[in-house]
Order: structure tokens, then sequence, then C-alpha cells
């Protein structure tokens, strides 16, 4: 009995997406269980220890909306500034950009692909007009995505006959935007960060070309972008 290609693919993508999901699950786990930990101090005229007072200036967040709708798997660190200024800073793997594909060329090629690992990382400075990671906030963000993938394409030899070749082809995003959003505390340290954004994105393409048979390089140039999310965080 001979398997079928396209369900082996099929498990091998859903395998990947487990193991993706598995590895942030674990890396999530152990920071937030190394952030409970309280500094201690031993005085010399006694044996007692006492604890010291904690400062919650840190926030670590897993972007849920994040990893449905752009298949990126990213980790984001919030660090406080001033009383109301802080910077957050986010890293992360690609894969799978499913509403790109709508804009693309390639969305209409009825060839194979098979998402490979991409990256991601953004930067932001967030403005708290009442106060620190609390109720309202403003952001001005950077958003940069990689995602790749190799495609089955149908190439000619030098004496005309045609062989399948597996080409390696890739997307980036760069977004520039401004976040609307609020934060509600569901606990002493765990929070929803629910945010709306309006900005610009440029996308830049390498794909293989079935008309001139080559790798070809296509930007879109400068589109408007909105942008939904919902973090969960851990302040510590």
């Amino acid at each position: 009995m001979h398997s079928n290609p396209l369900f082996l693919s099929l498990n091998d993508n859903t395998q990947k997406t487990k193991n993706m999901k598995s590895i942030l699950f674990i890396i999530f786990t152990l920071v937030v269980t190394l952030a409970q930990a309280q500094p201690r101090v031993v005085t010399f005229d006694s044996e007692q220890e006492e604890s010291l007072p904690k400062e919650e200036s840190n926030v670590i967040k897993f972007n849920l909306l994040e990893l449905m709708s752009s298949g990126d798997y990213s980790l984001y660190y919030e660090k406080a500034l001033l009383n109301v200024l802080s910077a957050e800073i986010g890293l992360g793997i690609t894969s799978g950009d499913n509403w790109g594909d709508f804009g693309s060329d390639t969305y209409f090629y009825n060839s194979k692909e098979e998402n490979k690992i991409g990256f991601s990382f953004a930067a932001a400075l967030r403005f708290y007009p009442s106060e620190l990671f609390e109720d309202f906030y403003v952001s001005a963000e950077y958003k940069f995505r990689k995602y790749r993938w190799d495609r089955e394409v149908m190439e000619f030899t030098s004496n005309y006959s045609a062989v399948i070749s597996s080409i390696d082809e890739s997307r980036r995003h760069s977004i520039a935007r401004l976040n609307f959003g609020y934060i509600l505390f569901l606990t002493n340290q765990l929070s929803l960060d629910s945010h709306f954004g309006l900005g610009i994105n440029m996308v830049q393409e390498i794909y293989y070309n079935n008309q001139s048979f080559i790798l070809d390089e296509k930007k879109s140039g400068v589109k408007p972008r909105v942008n939904l999310g919902l973090k969960i965080g851990y302040l510590f």
C-alpha cells in the first residue's frame, strides 16, 4: 500500500506546528518561574532572612491573535523607563503567511509548497497617560517578519526535458504602526493586553517566475495595514 504524499505533508506541517507551540510554552513557563524568585538578604546580627521589596517593572507577553492570524510565534518583553513610558521588544519565529498570500502572485500557483521556519522581531515605545502597565496606552511600533517556504516547480534541462525542482521562496514584511490599547489585570501579575493598530506595510518577495523560469524579486511599495492584538502578560 502506498502512502499519500499530500497526507504525509499535512501531517509533517501539523507536527512542526505542535513542536513550535511546545517549545514556546516551555520557554514562557521557565521565564515566569524564574521571575517569581524574590531577592533575599541575610543580616549579620540575625540568622533570619529578610525579603527585599520587589519592584514590578517588567512584563513578559505572548500574542495570541498574532499566532493565529500571522503564523508568528513571538515572545515580548516590556521594561519600564519612566513613570508613564516603557520600551517593548519582541523576538520569534514564523511559519506560514496565510494573509500575505492573498496579495501575492504566488497565490494563483497550483504547485506544492512546504513552509519553512522564518523569524520576526519588534520594537516599540509605549506611553501610559494614567499609570504604567495599566489602562489605556499609545505605542509607536516597528515590526519585521520574514516567511520562507519551498515550492515544487517544473524546470527544463538543456535537452528540453522537464524536471521537478524545489525552490526556496520568501516574503518580508516591514511594518510601522501606531497602536491604541487597553490593559486589564486578571490577577496581581496576569494581564490581558488588547490593542488596535494603524500603519503602513512594505512587502518584498523572492519567488519563482513561471514565465521567465527564474527567481524574481517583487516590491509592493507602501500599503496601509490594520492590526489587532491580544497579549497575555506576566508582570514581575
